[in-house]
């Protein structure tokens, strides 16, 4: 990477301060929750035995995931909305176009903010909250029972928490480029609001095809960028999602089992994906070679 590339990301790392600060807040949020909850360990251990809590506990871990994907997918569009805005709407933008930046590497740094940076913060809160989690809910079952799950079981399962992390942030980014190339194009082109612009444009949109065509295809294909990803890239047990305590504690899987990267891949929704979120951010370049509301 050289240096003007790091000169970029610092960049927004110093204008955009949510983009770690609000992982810390999660990291913390979590440890805080997690402490709280250790004086029950002892009861599900009395209930169901030292090793399927262990178990429980592992894939619990693992599903630490969730909290900061959230914080991801509310971060990083926010973020997006005002990058090219903003720079526009305080003049820094004239700054910036003074210097021997070109607007295809200042348009792609924000880009790679959103598909790799803004993960690889995530990535290392929720890797630090794993792994505090797991220590302190494995020594409170060691102090419950001398009948744990083992040493070595309990490493593969820190393994798996840290390919279902690394799996999730990686199948969000790629398949969300085609909505972060549209936040990235409208946030160059719009002159107030970014945000209404965003849902706007995709609202009338749909009114339009349901009022004169009678049809839904653009809320069904809106839909399906925003929850595809969910349903192509993992396999979930109907029993998970009905909620079946019981259930879950007899026939809890492992992390990884979860995860089924090669649909992911052969889906055209992904490659489909990126293809349009590509065309939306060499727009946002053109866009920007002019739009500085000068």
């Amino acid at each position: 990477m050289n240096r003007t590339a790091v000169t970029l990301l610092r960049r927004e790392i110093w204008e955009h301060p949510a983009l770690y600060i609000a992982p810390l807040v999660v990291l913390a949020l979590c440890l805080v929750g997690v402490i709280g909850k250790i004086g029950y360990l002892g009861g599900f251990v009395e209930d169901h035995g030292a090793e399927d809590v262990g178990l429980i506990l592992d894939l619990g871990v693992a599903g630490f995931v969730v909290p900061f994907l959230m914080v991801l997918l509310v971060v990083t569009p926010l973020y997006l909305l005002d990058c090219l805005y903003s720079e526009r709407k305080d003049r820094s933008i004239l700054f910036w176009k003074s210097m021997p930046v070109s607007d295809t590497s200042t348009v792609l740094s924000k880009l790679a903010v959103a598909l790799l940076l803004a993960p690889l913060l995530v990535y290392v809160a929720a890797t630090a909250t794993q792994v505090v989690s797991f220590l302190i809910g494995h020594i409170a079952i060691a102090l419950s029972s001398d009948d744990g799950p083992s040493l070595l079981h309990s490493a593969a399962a820190v393994v798996d928490a840290q390919a279902v992390l690394v799996y999730t942030l990686l199948a969000v980014s790629l398949w969300y480029a085609p909505v972060y190339g549209w936040l990235l194009l409208v946030s160059v082109w719009a002159r107030r609001v970014p945000f209404l612009w965003a849902t706007l444009v995709p609202v009338v949109l749909i009114v339009l095809e349901a009022e004169i065509l009678r049809s839904r295809h653009v809320a069904d294909w809106i839909g399906y960028r925003i929850a595809g990803v969910y349903r192509t890239g993992y396999e979930i047990p109907f029993w998970m999602q009905s909620g079946d305590h019981d259930a879950f504690f007899n026939n809890a899987p492992a992390a990884v089992d979860l995860l089924a990267p090669g649909q992911l891949l052969a889906s055209t929704g992904l490659w489909s994906g990126l293809a349009l979120g590509a065309a939306f951010t060499t727009g946002a370049i053109l866009l920007r070679r002019y739009r500085d509301d000068a």
